[in-house]
């Protein structure tokens, strides 16, 4: 059997995308609730470099004030984007950012993900220790 090569999911997201441009918004609101669960500042970068993508990098760099390439640094896998930069931008597709407080269960999560990131740290830890004896 021979597969297609149907491209990254950035590019099959941004197609998506473009034929179902009303899905936008749906796609921001996910975006943000992802980071909220799980943090992943790479993936929402490259979830809105795809939204930027669909808007047009130039028109949005210049709604945002930034110039086009430093729009695409700022949203590149190795972007490190300002708040003032990801504000900008976010106001472009019409939002902004806003403080909500997390719920007791997500603070319990939050705190038991950290538990097992110190778990993972201190036996890497020990794993480096032995392997030097």
């Amino acid at each position: 059997m021979k597969y297609k090569n149907f491209g990254t999911l950035e590019q099959v997201e941004e197609g998506y995308l473009r034929e179902n441009i009303e899905r936008i918004d749906d796609y921001i609101a996910s975006i943000f609730q992802n980071m909220a669960e799980d943090g992943d500042i790479e993936a929402t970068l490259s979830q809105l470099r795809t939204v930027v993508k669909v808007k047009g990098i130039g028109e949005t760099a210049k709604l945002a004030g930034l110039s086009r390439q430093g729009l695409q640094k700022a949203l590149s896998p190795n972007g490190n984007p300002t708040i003032r930069t990801f504000i900008k931008v976010l106001g472009t597709f019409g939002y902004q950012l806003t403080v909500e407080p997390i719920s007791d269960s997500e603070k319990t999560l939050l705190k038991f993900g950290k538990v097992i990131s110190e778990m993972t740290k201190s036996e890497s830890e020990e794993s480096a220790s032995e392997s030097v004896i």
